[in-house]
């Protein structure tokens, strides 16, 4: 999850969302991933995701 932050953070938004995907299926009980990629995606404004 530190990855795609860092990512995101840096400005590489479509490789930030692939690890926070990656992140989801190592750990999809951690509330703060699915928070954090959320926050992204709206960020990002993709709705459709």
């Amino acid at each position: 999850n530190f990855k795609a932050v860092t990512e995101r953070r840096l400005g590489l938004w479509e490789a930030s969302i692939v690890s926070f995907e990656r992140a989801h299926e190592l750990d999809p009980a951690n509330v703060f991933i699915v928070a954090t990629w959320a926050e992204t995606l709206m960020r990002m404004r993709d709705w459709k995701r």
